[in-house]
This record gives C-alpha cells, structure tokens and sequence, in this order.
C-alpha cells in the first residue's frame, strides 16, 4: 500500500494529498492542467520535499516531516517515465536501457525487449527513433531499474495521434504483467478507460474522489469532464460463452443478469468493461415485448436529478453496478418514477471498451 499525508506550498497553490493507494495494479491519477497531478508524483520520487507530513509504501518510510527523514530519489526503488522521453543522444537504444540497470539484471534486457517490440531498434541512436519509439525505450529503461513502483507522467502526451495509438497496446502489456503499481498521470478519459483499475481524482490541490475506475467514473466527480460527449456509466461484466444460433455473446453481470454482445472475439471467463451513454438508455415500467431491443434489463431507482432544458438524470442499480439514463421531465412526470421502484432499463447500445486489467 502507498499512504500519503503531505502538505506543500508551491507558490500560490496549496497542495494538500491524504489517501492510501493499492500496492499493486495500475492507479490513474487525473484531473486538469495545474491540478497538483505531477507535483502529487515529484512528491512520491522525492524530487520534491513536502512541507510536512508522510509517505510510506510497502512498509518502507519514504518522508516524515516529523521525524526529519527525506529518502533519496535513488533509494526508493521508483522508475519514472516523463512526458519526453529525456533519452541519452550518445547513447544506442541498448546504452540507453542499460543506464541504470544493475549488472545482476542485465539478463532481464530480452525480455523487456519483447514486451515492448523495441529488438530491431537496439543499435540506433535516439534521433533515429520516432516519438513512440522513444517512449517506448523510456519505459524499457524504466523497468530495467528494477523498480518497485513506476512512475508514468502523461507519456502519451507529446505523441500525435498515431503515434499514441503505436504506444498503448504497449503500455496495456506492461499494465497487465506487471507485478507492482504503477502511478498513471493524465487528463485524456480514453487513456484512463483503457489502462487503469483505480483512478484518483485530482482538482486544486486535493483528493477530489477516488476508487475503482467503474466507481469514480459513475461518481459526480468526473462529471465535468463526461458534459462535452455526454453522460456515460462503466459497468464490468464476465464473458460467457458465445450463442452460435445467433452471433451473439452474452456478458454476465450477475448470474441471472447479462448483456447481449455482438463481438464474438472474446475468449469466455474474460472480465470486459463497458461504457453505457446515458442517453442510449430508455426505461419501462413493465418489460416490453415483441421489440426487436435484445439489452432489457430490471434495475432499481436510486436517484432522480433534474436537469437543464427539460432534461433528468435517474441513477439506477443495476445488479449492484451504477447505470444512468437520461430521459425527459415530460416522460419522468408521465411515469411518476420515485427512487426506490423497479423499473426495465433499454439499453440501445453498448460500448466494449476491452478487457479488464
């Protein structure tokens, strides 16, 4: 576990960070430009001092501001990938690798070679490389120093678009394989979709949420950043085995409560998550019949919350998993729906947004 209890003052922003973070799996942290995200992680590498306060992970004391203790850089055990890739120039991609790597690890080079397909770049130097490959050797040489908890400061950030689309099926092989936590800094909602499994939300210097992905996303928190596309819930399911009668597969929510698919590709027992648009979802009173509509699912009412230009939000549960839809005043008013009632949610579509880490 990661614990943090650090306060700082940098010029007229206040920093203030108290919460305690998995130990393993990949952890978002996001939220606008000047929130606080990289100084959160400067503070966690030790490249800079907290005013006062705490940071322990796994057991070990990295600061306390009472004790007079400040590890250095060197001695957590942290690997860092920055927003550009800060590369050697005189060095090869395998100088590069190597910097840093203990001897009694070199054997480990091929194997972090193949997992970020990098064999054919080793004896190029940095300018021969693009932006993603660079990226790609940052986060090699990274994992060479044997760290036991990795840094990663927006590194998709300096890449066009193609160029973060060559990256992140990389970085989803590293999120999946790798034994320790991994702190993932960014503002973009499709690289938290498909990376990590917690998220902690940062705005003006504190924690503002934090949880699972599937919670923060569903909590009012990430609102501001779900108005420009709308409204959307994440919901994890279980892949059972593909209905070859009608290509379709279904994903189980709960054993009596599953989505129809139609991605055939899924092997059975993987967990998948899925982005549901509040506005491709309708709700009943009684279960329809004869409709060509295959997602018709019983959920509960939670909450009602009216909205700008006639508009409402009804938050559902949704075997123990939040889904929102949104309809009008005019329909909400016409059903009488009060938190509490069963109703049917329509699903008109889902979003697969790939395997769960």
């Amino acid at each position: 576990m990661l614990s943090l209890k650090i306060s700082k003052q940098l010029g007229q922003c206040a920093l203030d960070f108290h919460c305690d973070l998995p130990g393993h799996g990949v952890i978002g942290v996001f939220g606008v430009s000047g929130s606080g995200k990289t100084s959160l992680i400067n503070m966690i590498a030790g490249l800079i001092t907290p005013d006062s306060g705490s940071i322990t992970f796994a057991g070990q004391c990295f600061f306390d501001g009472n004790k007079g203790l400040n590890l250095a850089p060197e001695r957590r055990r942290i690997g860092y990938v920055f927003q550009d890739a800060r590369l050697f120039p005189h060095y090869t991609v395998q100088g590069n690798l190597l910097y840093g790597c203990p001897k009694e690890e070199q054997d480990k080079l091929s194997e972090v070679v193949e997992l970020l397909g990098i064999a054919h770049l080793l004896s190029r130097f940095p300018e021969q490389l693009s932006g993603g490959e660079k990226q790609r050797v940052a986060i090699g040489r990274a994992l060479l120093t044997q760290p036991e908890m990795l840094l990663m400061d927006e590194p998709l950030a300096a890449l066009d678009q193609p160029r973060k689309q060559e990256l992140l099926p990389y970085l989803k092989r590293i999120a999946k394989r790798s034994q320790i936590p991994i702190l993932y800094v960014t503002h973009q909602q499709q690289e938290l979709l498909q990376l990590v499994d917690e998220l902690l939300v940062v705005s003006d210097g504190q924690v503002a949420c934090q949880g699972t992905l599937e919670e923060v996303w569903n909590s009012p928190a990430m609102l501001p950043w779900q108005q420009a596309e709308g409204v959307s819930s994440l919901l994890l399911a279980k892949v059972m085995q593909q209905d070859e009668r009608h290509g379709m597969t279904p994903l189980s929510l709960a054993p009596e409560c599953h989505l129809w698919s139609s991605e055939v590709s899924l092997a059975p027992e993987q967990q998948v998550r899925l982005k549901v648009a509040a506005k491709d979802v309708a709700l009943s009173r009684s279960k329809p019949e004869g409709t060509s509509m295959r997602n018709i699912v019983a959920a509960t009412i939670t909450d009602i919350e009216v909205l700008a230009q006639q508009q409402v939000m009804v938050s559902l549960n949704l075997a123990e998993q939040v889904i929102k839809a949104q309809i009008t005043l005019w329909a909400q008013q016409e059903m009488k729906l009060q938190v509490g009632e069963q109703v049917y949610a329509l699903i008109k579509g889902i979003n697969l947004q790939g395997v769960a880490l």
